[in-house]
Order: structure tokens, then C-alpha cells, then sequence
């Protein structure tokens, strides 16, 4: 038996993308294989939930299922609230998550946010309704090599349950995400969503005009950042 290697848990609201503001059980599972480090004036600004994910502690199907049932998470699941798995980088666990799948008394909508760099197992990708891709861009200060893989990229980009979310830091990203992504993997516009890149309510505010400048420019969507407009700089919401 796999254990899943959990840093929080916590029922709130989807705050990105295309089911932004449904009512969700976020699962933010441990550990990632990319450390994003968004330099903005000189000033290092990292993921903005790299603390809680670097943590965490092991439960087994049986175990995270108990929680489930404790936290009345599976009430509010069967009321149409959504499961997002979130991290760090949910794919790194995909075998232990499929065997609580398993557990679970009734078929559940599930999200994954995923950055895109690991190939999704069939039996995983089955109990996936929705796949939130936000690739890394080169403002995110990975090396290219670790951050961008085409042919992870375009499992998602063919699948019927992707959608992709970019972070733009500056208007010179969108060049980049036409560039490596958009064209060489033939996503459709319906599929994009374009969101600021910000850890702050103050710095969501002063980039959210430029991004939807771009959206319209180009014919995208625009993303807020709930969490971020709503509690500002927090996790666990």
C-alpha cells in the first residue's frame, strides 16, 4: 500500500480558471519537482506556497478517507463541491491517489493543477475530470530543460479535460506562450487562460489591467486570483 504524503487540506472556493468560484476540497499533496522563483525589481519572489507543500505527513487511502468523513468532506463533495489536487506537483504521487480513489462511496468531479512535466498514468487520467495545466515560462527562473517537456505537453493539450493557465509577470511573457506553447501545440484559444503573476492583493491590482489587455488583444481568457483578491497573502483558503 502507496501512502499519500499530504501538507493541507481545507474545503473553499476554486480561485483560478475555468471553474473559478465553485465551491472545492483542496488536497495539496507534497513535495514538487520545480521551485519557481519570479524575480520582480530585484526581489525574489517565490511560490507563494512552497512552506506548506515542503512539508507534510503520510496517511494511508484508509486513513485520508477517515479525514474525509470528519471534516465532512464527503457531504460537501456529494453537494456538487469539486476535489482539487494541488502541491507542490499532485503527478509525483498518482498510484497512491488512484487507491483512495478507489475508497471513495460515490464518483466525485476531481481537478489536478499540474505543471505540466509528468506524464499521467491511464489509470490516473481516467479519474481526472479536468486538467489545470500551468506550464512554467522562463520568468519563473527554471531552467528550460526541467520546466518545459513536449511530450507531457501534448498529452495534456489533446486531452478533452485540459485547460491552461500562464502566469505573466510582463507583457513581453504572451511572446513566449505563443510561441513555445499556444503554437507548436495547437491550443485553442477557449482553452487559455492568462492570470497576473502576484502573491499580494496590491500587486494582483496593479497587473490585472495589462493582463486583460492581453486577453482581449489576443482573444484569451482572463483569470483572477480569488484567494489572492479575497484573503490576500494566506494559504490554507
Amino acid at each position: 500500500m502507496t501512502n499519500l504524503n499530504i501538507s493541507e487540506h481545507f474545503f473553499s472556493i476554486q480561485g483560478e480558471g475555468k471553474t473559478m468560484g465553485i465551491p472545492s476540497i483542496f488536497l495539496r499533496l507534497q513535495a514538487c519537482n520545480l521551485l519557481c522563483n519570479w524575480k520582480i525589481n530585484g526581489v525574489d519572489h517565490y511560490c507563494d506556497t512552497l512552506e506548506v507543500w515542503k512539508k507534510g505527513s503520510p496517511y494511508t487511502p484508509e486513513q485520508l478517507l477517515k479525514v474525509f468523513e470528519y471534516e465532512g468532506y464527503l457531504s460537501q463533495l456529494q453537494n456538487n463541491a469539486h476535489l482539487i489536487l494541488t502541491g507542490g506537483e499532485p503527478t509525483l504521487q498518482q498510484d497512491a491517489f488512484v487507491e483512495f480513489y478507489r475508497l471513495l462511496p460515490f464518483i466525485i468531479y476531481t481537478e489536478i493543477e499540474t505543471n505540466g512535466t509528468i506524464l499521467m498514468k491511464k489509470e490516473f487520467y481516467n479519474i481526472i475530470d479536468q486538467i489545470n495545466c500551468s506550464p512554467k515560462l522562463n520568468n519563473s527562473n527554471i531552467p528550460k530543460e526541467r520546466r518545459y517537456k513536449p511530450e507531457v505537453l501534448s498529452q495534456i493539450a489533446i486531452s478533452p479535460k485540459s485547460i491552461f493557465k500562464f502566469v505573466i509577470n510582463k507583457q513581453e511573457d504572451i511572446t513566449e506562450i505563443l510561441n513555445d506553447f499556444i503554437n507548436p501545440f495547437r491550443i485553442h484559444n477557449h482553452k487559455v487562460w492568462l492570470m497576473p503573476e502576484c502573491s499580494t492583493r496590491d500587486e494582483l491590482h496593479n497587473k490585472q489591467t495589462m493582463v486583460v489587455e492581453l486577453c482581449k488583444k489576443y482573444g484569451f481568457n482572463f483569470s483572477d486570483r480569488l484567494q489572492v483578491s479575497i484573503w490576500n497573502k494566506c494559504t490554507g483558503v
